[in-house]
């Protein structure tokens, strides 16, 4: 009987600590980071420019499919800055730039 009961407390005091360190648990939060977005802009226009490399290298510069895919990506860039916000279009908008700068 001794046993039983030790066990029964020893339980019963486990489950007390559980709770009170759910209890204690710190709630969690998310904060939204918020970037510069001339920095935005210039990480957008140096990979739009690096894509816009790496389609000559693959198309070779100034032929109808270096072209075709220029205008495709500039295209979705320009769909993607205006129907994003904050630091997404600023992005975007950098793409855009670099991609036509090439």
């Amino acid at each position: 009987m001794k046993k039983t009961g030790l066990f029964l407390s020893l339980l019963l005091l486990a489950g007390g600590f559980g709770r009170a360190a759910q209890a204690a648990a710190p709630t969690p939060t998310i904060t939204q980071v918020k970037f510069d977005p001339n920095q935005q802009f210039q990480y957008g226009y140096q990979d739009g420019q690096d894509a816009a490399a790496g389609y000559a290298a693959q198309y070779g510069y100034g032929t109808q499919e270096y072209q075709d895919a220029i205008t495709a990506a500039a295209a979705d860039a320009r769909y993607q800055a205006l129907h994003s916000d904050g630091d997404l279009s600023a992005y975007f908008r950098g793409y855009g730039g670099g991609l036509r700068s090439y």
